[in-house]
């Protein structure tokens, strides 16, 4: 997968905060919903690479 540099810092950190917030917003998670939490957590981590490779 190919991402493209935005070269604006501050619309890098813009884009980085809007995807957050909405990967942040929790859902009613049942017990035994651990498969979507980790779900969750593999989109926040793979937003952070990207913005770290801004």
């Amino acid at each position: 997968m190919t991402i493209s540099a935005i070269l604006d810092l501050d619309k890098a950190l813009a884009t980085f905060k809007n995807r957050i917030q909405i990967l942040l917003e929790l859902e009613e998670l049942s017990d035994g919903d651990g498969k979507r939490l980790q779900e969750q957590e593999q989109e926040i981590r793979q937003t952070e690479l990207e913005l770290a490779g801004q």
